[in-house]
């Protein structure tokens, strides 16, 4: 017999205090649980009225299109830099995701029309990039998150803004707008849907910040 068992148990659990001592056991517990799940950070996103305020001080009309294009289609910074004008369709966009698994992206018509705007504007062909690089192709990574830095800075949002910030955005809004998961996992070309399921906890974690509001 190991000595854990042969252990005496603790006089406040035994007759007449077991009760008391077992409720405050189980409260102590409780609370912990409580305490670690409140302290997992969950990731940022960006609220529609963050989004449309990025958008309107962008510095020009291809990065104001740019950061639409991040927020209206949830679609990674990688795979946003790399459309061309043939991947737009009526009503959506060809994307090239991870695994090189291309999928459509459904829009809406106001931004389909933006783009087609811009690209004749621009004089691009069909196999020209829609956000071009000077130096010839897409413009980068890099350059993308300076358009994103960039406009955070003139919109004086007191946080750290990234390209995914959009992409956290756009599920969220989409959630509490739709509510179909399975549609949602079909926009952000998730193969599996427990990756889109995150969003669901962040929705709850809206609801739960506006229940807190609430006086009873």
């Amino acid at each position: 017999m190991s000595s854990l068992a042969r252990r005496e148990p603790h006089p406040q659990l035994r007759a007449g205090g077991t009760r008391e001592a077992k409720s405050t056991a189980s409260l102590a517990v409780a609370r912990s649980h409580i305490s670690r799940r409140l302290s997992r950070r969950l990731p940022y996103y960006l609220t529609p009225e963050e989004a449309h305020q990025l958008i309107s001080v962008a510095e020009n009309e291809r990065d104001q299109l740019f950061l639409r294009v991040l927020w209206e289609t949830g679609a990674r910074v990688s795979e946003a830099i790399a459309i061309k004008l043939a991947d737009v369709i009526r009503g959506g966009i060809r994307i090239l995701g991870k695994g090189k698994i291309e999928r459509v992206v459904f829009i809406q018509d106001g931004l389909v029309a933006s783009i087609l705007l811009w690209s004749q504007e621009q004089m691009l062909s069909q196999n020209d990039y829609i956000f071009p690089s000077r130096k010839g192709g897409h413009i980068t990574k890099q350059r993308a998150d300076q358009v994103i830095k960039a406009a955070a800075n003139r919109a004086r949002l007191e946080r750290n803004v990234h390209a995914h910030l959009f992409r956290h955005g756009y599920a969220i809004n989409f959630l509490n707008c739709s509510g179909r998961l399975d549609a949602l996992q079909e926009q952000l070309g998730h193969r599996d849907i427990n990756t889109t399921r995150i969003y669901l906890r962040l929705s709850d974690e809206d609801i739960r910040r506006e229940v807190s509001k609430v006086q009873f």
